[in-house]
């Protein structure tokens, strides 16, 4: 099954809109540093970082075709699906995540090249998958070690950034 947005400037409007005046002010300050290489942020539980990193993935991808890979257990990359679903307003986050339970990823293409990937972590293989990289609620993974793993052998070559979020746990 392939998934496809086309980029038009109806999107990139509502996009930079949101962007512009939606933000809060934690939301803003990751906004200003979504350029570092390496984020790696603890959060509280309610602060809108799903959503956040969702807008900031679809907003750049379109704005500079960079491939985006949002990497964890499906329950926990689940908001990020459905808010990125929101974001574009062309898909359905249900069609998406049954996708991800057959197979293991979903891989969405925008019409400017870029890929949007949502991968399962108990997905085995991630030949050829390079890309912007976020790990939500990284701590809580069933896999902490072998998320932590692949998401540096995603993003080897320094041109691809890293952001780690989660809330804190015993691990």
């Amino acid at each position: 099954m392939k998934f496809t947005i086309n980029i038009t400037n109806e999107l990139l409007i509502n996009l930079a809109f949101k962007m512009s005046t939606e933000l809060n002010q934690w939301q803003k300050r990751w906004s200003h540093n979504q350029f570092h290489r390496n984020r790696i942020l603890n959060k509280a539980r309610q602060v809108g970082t799903s959503w956040y990193f969702s807008l900031e993935a679809v907003n750049d991808a379109c704005l500079t075709g960079r491939h985006k890979i949002f990497l964890g257990d499906l329950n926990l990359i689940s908001n990020e699906i459905a808010y990125f679903c929101s974001h574009v307003g062309k898909l359905d986050s249900q069609v998406l995540i049954k996708q991800i339970k057959k197979a293991g990823r979903v891989v969405i293409w925008l019409s400017n090249g870029a890929k949007v990937y949502f991968i399962s972590s108990e997905k085995t293989t991630f030949a050829a998958i390079v890309g912007d990289i976020y790990i939500p609620e990284w701590s809580w993974n069933s896999h902490v070690d072998n998320i932590l793993k692949i998401s540096m052998a995603i993003t080897t070559h320094q041109h691809w950034r890293r952001t780690y979020y989660s809330t804190r746990s015993s691990i």
